[in-house]
């Protein structure tokens, strides 16, 4: 790693090639999907080492290094009273809506300052905007300091789970604001998984190792959790000892719902197969579940391989290597649909390698029946336009009814979120919209999820300001000392997607025109809808021109038409 270049955003991910991570962008991890092995950022500007943040997944917002043998606790400033919630936002935790997009799972505090004051919690939708966050505070042990780390949300029908994660941590790293290793790996070990279902609390671990980010899936009825269990025996906290421990343990476990109780927590493939550093889970109508897990226990990036665990009704049934290769697989994310009779879609980052180095970075989608085989659904992204932190839309019960989305800069510099639907029959994805969940000058848009119901999008992201600066003289929410952060805004947004034409233009490339004459034109345009078109009408005003002119473009393609128009000039 040059140690002088000046790195903008990123993951800072110990367990691979750190110079890949920044350099190429091998690696960046959906804040949502908090692994064990990979860093932590807020996408902020790093201008020497001594200020990269620190470690594996932030249990306790232990980041802001202040040296490479130190850890700080993030702090934030306080919401003054009376002000609007949605402007308060955990940066750290973002919300996730559901599948019907009518309510999300998020973290929650008016003190964001004090840990122990952060809680799970539920935002339902009222017309255009979201009521304050119902907190659930059950979980809470009397005369703990406990916080949570992680959230992630489903419902479908009339079952919704919350799924969480929480530690019990030393009060005092609060007062003095360091923390030293012996008291990470105690408040890392203490890591317990928990659920609420329909508001009804179950913690789903009790042990004394560090069960942490679940992920939480829901249908007809049924739920199911996978999280990632690991040992935390750190010896310090410098970059060697990060690494050397992101390439351990690291293993799945698992928990089923059958509607009435959760299942005894299980390890996938018994806890033999180790070194996972991300994974997803989605479940069939039939509760069948796959687990989609990016595995590996080298520092090298190209060295991940992908597994997928099919479970059935709770009881895992078989493991399956889905990649052998040079290239490394990463940000698994996997969503189920009901095309062939049901079926599963996986989507993750291929990135290829030449003498060790990037050469290329795209986005890969696969089918895969219910019993772990793949199938002929198969899209690749080959504009090369998703970036890092993708994830499948919420809803979208279907293939075509499916979508992409993730963050990036726009032609205006700002943050934006952006969508692309499946298309399988073509083999590709469509052309990318963007939302108007759109972060402002000084912001960058560190989280979002979105939802999708056919052509309707909804989206929440959250926004939070780059560089601090001095807002003494601001009217602003916010109670804020030189040291500490400004909390996220929530962003809400919708998009209806239309059948529509991008940079038209007519060219008669140099035909005298006369008064009643006729003139050959070419017409040039892009189809921006979703859906492919296999002809078009020209109008001039109210006048058919030329009706189903053939052509067939595809979501996000360019094309011509020819025609010949009479001129009837007056």
């Amino acid at each position: 790693m040059d140690q002088s270049k000046t790195y903008y955003g990123g993951c800072l991910n110990f367990t691979g090639d750190i110079a890949l991570t920044f350099e190429y962008k091998g690696i960046f991890v959906h804040k949502k999907k908090r692994i064990c092995g990979t860093g932590f950022s807020k996408n902020k500007t790093f201008k020497d080492w001594a200020n990269f943040p620190s470690g594996r997944p932030n249990l306790m917002d232990f980041a802001n290094m202040s040296s490479q043998d130190t850890s700080k606790v993030v702090q934030y400033s306080s919401m003054k009273k009376g002000s609007d919630w949605t402007q308060y936002i955990d940066p750290d935790i973002n919300p996730v809506l559901s599948e019907s997009a009518d309510s999300m799972g998020l973290a929650y505090s008016d003190t964001l300052d004090d840990l122990a004051s952060i809680n799970p919690a539920i935002s339902a939708k009222s017309g255009s905007s979201w009521t304050k966050p119902e907190e659930l505070t059950s979980w809470r042990t009397a005369g703990k300091s406990e916080t949570i780390n992680s959230v992630d949300y489903a419902a479908a029908g009339d079952l919704n789970v919350l799924a969480f994660d929480s530690v019990d941590y030393d009060p005092d790293i609060m007062s003095d604001g360091s923390v030293d290793t012996d008291e990470l790996n105690a408040a890392y070990n203490s890591s317990e998984v928990h659920v609420y279902v329909n508001g009804k609390h179950t913690c789903l671990t009790s042990n004394k190792v560090a069960d942490m980010a679940p992920e939480v899936a829901v249908r007809n009825g049924k739920a199911i959790v996978v999280w990632e269990s690991d040992s935390y025996d750190l010896t310090g906290t410098d970059v060697d000892a990060l690494q050397k421990d992101a390439m351990g343990e690291k293993k799945l476990c698992y928990s089923y719902y059958d509607g009435k109780e959760w299942s005894t927590p299980a390890y996938l493939e018994r806890g033999e197969i180790k070194g996972v550093q991300a994974y997803d889970i989605a479940l069939g109508d039939d509760g069948t579940a796959m687990v989609l897990a990016s595995m590996g226990t080298s520092e090298k990036v190209q060295e991940r391989e992908l597994y997928s665990y099919m479970i059935e009704a709770g009881t895992q049934k078989s493991v399956n290597r889905i990649t052998c290769n040079n290239a490394a697989e990463t940000q698994p994310r996997v969503k189920y649909v009901t095309d062939q009779g049901g079926s599963f879609l996986a989507a993750w980052k291929q990135s290829e390698y030449e003498n060790n180095e990037l050469s290329d970075s795209y986005l890969v989608v696969q089918g895969y029946q219910k019993d772990g085989s793949a199938n002929d659904i198969s899209m690749t992204d080959e504009s090369r336009e998703v970036s890092e932190k993708f994830d499948f839309a919420r809803g979208g019960d279907t293939i075509k009814d499916s979508a992409v989305y993730w963050q990036a800069s726009g032609e205006d510099s700002a943050m934006h979120t952006y969508v692309k639907y499946m298309n399988a029959q073509a083999g590709k994805l469509s052309m990318k919209y963007s939302l108007n969940s759109v972060a402002t000058g000084d912001e960058t848009l560190i989280g979002s999820s979105v939802a999708v119901d056919g052509d309707k999008f909804t989206a929440v992201a959250c926004a939070q300001e780059v560089e601090q600066k001095d807002s003494s003289n601001e009217e602003t929410p916010f109670a804020q000392a030189d040291d500490e952060e400004k909390p996220a805004r929530l962003i809400s947004s919708q998009k209806q997607i239309t059948d529509a034409f991008e940079n038209v233009s007519a060219d008669t490339f140099g035909q005298n025109i006369e008064k009643n004459s006729t003139i050959n034109v070419t017409l040039s345009f892009v189809n921006a809808g979703r859906k492919a078109m296999d002809a078009v009408t020209v109008k001039q005003g109210d006048t058919i021109v030329a009706a189903d002119l053939p052509i067939h473009l595809e979501s996000g393609e360019s094309g011509q038409v020819s025609l010949a128009i009479r001129l009837a000039i007056h």
